[in-house]
């Protein structure tokens, strides 16, 4: 007999259908050179889009040079 409400089972299926499951799934199928490849990627990706968004919502300060007589 088993210990899982029916709620629980439900969740539990639902979570294998995820993308997140799936992606799991498929890194056991690559080289740890490739994961570490493919991790990588991600990081560079990643902070360059946090770079991207803090530089957008920081924007440089202009200097208003005044005019020569």
């Amino acid at each position: 007999m088993s210990r899982c409400t029916p709620a629980r089972r439900y969740r539990n299926a639902t979570l294998a259908g995820t993308l997140l499951f799936r992606y799991i799934a498929l890194m056991n199928l690559l080289t740890k050179q490739e994961q570490l490849v493919l991790c990588i990627v991600l990081g560079l990706l990643l902070t360059g889009w946090a770079v991207k968004t803090y530089r957008a919502a920081h924007p440089p300060q202009t200097v208003i040079q005044s005019a020569k007589p």
